[in-house]
């Protein structure tokens, strides 16, 4: 009889283990999510100010790094010191970045351009999420000079999500010196760290960081979105990339909008370090109001 238990105990152990498992593979902790972004953290430094950037895209052998504007930007105006770079792989060796004369004026963000240390250097390109939710836990990879992931008592959690492209965060484990590093939840990559003094941590939203880099100054982004499949964005409130037509179902009724589609062109004049096109494509798309219902 108690053979019977015990193999009953073990039978049903082995189902909640089987259970479980596909579910910590799909949504690993944060920190173990850290650890496989540390080869993207390069520690930056001009001799007097120090933080961090991390790798955006890669290119002809270079790299495209993004940290926080504040960080690189020396305090006299007509000096402009080296920027030197740390990689995790190569600690113990100095790469000079270039600075990209590139400036948001409403985000505390820059864009390094750096060579690739060495030829079989890998970073990590899966993934970023473009959205941190109230109460997500998240870590960093990067304090001081060093790579240092927050253990359980340094966890931190989105407090406002983001407004303004700023997320605001209670994290108790960020010091001086932080400032450009990567803030990432168990989805990957959802922020940048600007502002690290204090246990309200300001970080700026990782999407608004692809569209500035992206959209604005033409640079290449190699990171891939955490897949749609697993977001917990309502589809109803996410604009479609392609925006040509929107349809809304029900399982009762199902109708299509009448849209009408405009198309304008307009010329971009072209500089030296051209990224932008000639001419920019804009797709404007009216929809008739009351064209479609709810179900």
């Amino acid at each position: 009889m108690r053979l019977d238990k015990k193999i009953s105990l073990i039978a049903g152990m082995m189902i909640l283990f089987l259970i479980l498992w596909p579910v910590s593979r799909l949504h690993p902790r944060s920190d173990n999510v850290a650890e496989r972004f540390r080869n993207n953290v390069v520690h930056l430094s001009d001799g007097e100010k120090s933080g961090f950037g991390f790798v955006v895209a890669e290119e002809d052998g270079k790299l495209y790094v993004a940290t926080a504007l504040h960080v690189i930007v020396p305090d006299d105006p007509d000096i402009k010191p080296d920027i030197q770079v740390r990689f995790y792989q190569r600690q113990g060796k100095v790469y000079l970045a270039k600075r990209l004369e590139l400036s948001h004026k409403d985000i505390d963000l820059a864009l390094l351009e750096v060579p690739k240390p060495f030829k079989s250097y890998k970073w990590e390109r899966k993934y970023f999420h473009p959205r941190a939710r109230r109460d997500d836990e998240v870590w960093f990879v990067g304090r001081g000079r060093n790579w240092y992931i927050p253990t359980k008592s340094g966890i931190g959690s989105v407090n406002i999500e983001s407004i303004a492209g700023k997320i605001h965060i209670d994290m108790n484990s960020v010091q001086v010196g932080t400032s450009g590093a990567p803030l990432i939840s168990e989805k990957g990559i959802v922020g940048m760290i600007i502002e690290d003094e204090g246990a309200d941590v300001i970080a700026v939203d990782i999407d608004s960081i692809r569209r500035v880099v992206t959209e604005m100054w033409r640079y290449p982004w190699d990171m891939e979105e955490f897949p749609a499949s697993d977001r917990r964005i309502a589809t109803a409130t996410k604009p479609s990339k392609k925006a040509t037509s929107i349809t809304t179902s029900s399982s009762t009724t199902t109708t299509r909008p009448t849209t009408t589609t405009t198309r304008a062109t307009t010329t971009v004049p072209s500089g030296p370090r051209s990224r932008i096109s000639n001419s920019l494509e804009m797709e404007f798309v009216y929809i008739q109001p009351g064209s479609f219902m709810m179900g």
